[in-house]
Formats: C-alpha cells, structure tokens, sequence
C-alpha cells in the first residue's frame, strides 16, 4: 500500500495510507453517456501544479527534489507521460474518423 506524506501545522509530517476510494473512477455529471475519467492522486504533481505560478521555477525544482523521494517524482513523471500518451492517442483517433 502506498503512503502520502503530508506536512503538518505544527512542522511535523504525517503519513497518510492510500485507499482503494481514491483509486475509483469518476464522472463529473454523474450522466453514464459522460466519458468516465480516473482520478489519480499524486501528492508531487498536486505541490508543483499549486506552486508554480508563485515561486520561481529553480526554486520550486529544488524544494521538491529535497523534500520528496526519487521514487515519488519518478512516479510523478510517469503519471505526466501516461497521460500525454492517451491524451494523444484520443486525439489522433478523433483526426482518424
């Protein structure tokens, strides 16, 4: 099972456990003709995408690679990739019709 680490009020950390409930699949109307799309939960990318518009890039780069794991932004970056890839892939689907 996967952990989050999320930091405290206090200065401390806390751990959280990942569930099977963030791994469900999600419709944003609740209509079954509404594409369905996976909510993925990536605690880096989540960090990056609040913090990007009010600190400098380097700065931002630096902060996450001394907080979190290697393992926790390869992952990050394998979330970005993987969706591009369907992103793309609908998109030259939708071009092929």
């Amino acid at each position: 099972m996967l952990e989050f680490r999320f930091p405290s009020a206090n200065g401390k950390s806390c751990v959280t456990k990942k569930t099977s409930s963030c791994e469900k699949s999600v419709s944003d109307t609740g209509n079954t003709n509404q594409p369905v799309r996976e909510l993925v939960v990536d605690e880096v990318l989540y960090f990056m995408f609040n913090k990007c518009d009010n600190i400098p890039m380097s700065t931002l780069k630096s902060v996450i690679y001394k907080f979190y794991r290697e393992d926790e932004i390869v992952a990050a970056k394998q979330n970005v990739v993987q969706y591009i890839g369907e992103v793309m892939g609908k998109a030259i689907e939708y071009l092929a019709v």
